[in-house]
């Protein structure tokens, strides 16, 4: 399980102390329950699932994406553009916004190749933004959550790409093209074992929005998670997005 920190650790700092006993008795539970595992696997689930974690970054400040690289985290941010040049802003961007070259920088200064979730939140960003990237030598990323018209740009560049699916939008748009699934769950669970084998299968990679994101209990569906990892040995090939990267890290990694 890679973990991807949802646009800032200021909602690690924040909740991190809140739940992390929660997060150890959680862990000792599911453990003991889990009748499932044998004692071996049961052993593996402390030692062997690679999670890798993107902090999802509600803050989107450098302070924060600085926080979330030195820990080994990558991030899901937002992409937009103010006064002809790219930003990090979740909603309309104003004079106070990021630079996206400056936050580039300060992915750079850590040089630990951790994922970068590129939210594209403005129709038109595919030419500049695929610069920057190849001007800082970023190839770990993906885009995602643009337009349908939007994405065929990104495709034709080709970036990678991840399509989208919920209980909305329950056919991939452009799959065949696309290079991962972002997979969501606004108000119900229906990601199962099956639908993610099937998008390994196609050689497509994937990145989980973990229920806190949509302000739901999240311990029921990163047991599950856990569980598909260990049985078919999916380390490292599933990418969760979460405010609780701390949390995350001691339920996967054990």
């Amino acid at each position: 399980m890679i973990i991807l920190a949802h646009r800032g650790l200021n909602h690690y700092i924040k909740a991190n102390a809140v739940i992390e006993s929660n997060v150890k008795s959680n862990i000792k539970t599911d453990i003991e329950r889990k009748n499932a595992f044998s004692h071996n696997e049961n052993n593996a689930i402390k030692r062997n699932i690679e999670s890798n974690i993107k902090a999802h970054k509600s803050g989107n400040s450098l302070q924060n994406f600085h926080e979330s690289f030195s820990l080994g985290y990558g991030v899901e941010t937002d992409i937009r553009d103010y006064c002809l040049d790219l930003v990090i802003s979740h909603d309309m961007a104003d004079s106070n916004a990021e630079s996206f070259e400056t936050f580039l920088q300060t992915y750079q200064k850590h040089g630990n190749n951790l994922t970068l979730a590129l939210n594209i939140k403005a129709d038109g960003l595919c030419v500049p933004l695929k610069k920057a990237l190849q001007q800082y030598g970023i190839n770990n990323y993906f885009v995602f959550d643009m337009s349908l018209p939007d994405m065929l740009s990104y495709i034709k560049h080709d970036m990678n790409v991840f399509t989208r699916q919920s209980e909305y939008e329950k056919i991939p748009a452009l799959y065949d093209k696309a290079k991962g699934v972002w997979l969501d769950e606004f108000c119900n669970h229906w990601i199962s074992e099956e639908i993610i084998l099937k998008h390994l299968d196609k050689n497509k990679q994937i990145c989980i929005v973990s229920p806190d994101l949509h302000k739901r209990d999240f311990w029921r569906e990163w047991d599950e998670y856990r569980y598909i990892i260990n049985k078919h040995k999916l380390h490292n090939k599933i990418m969760l997005c979460t405010d609780y990267t701390q949390a995350a890290k001691e339920f996967f990694h054990g």
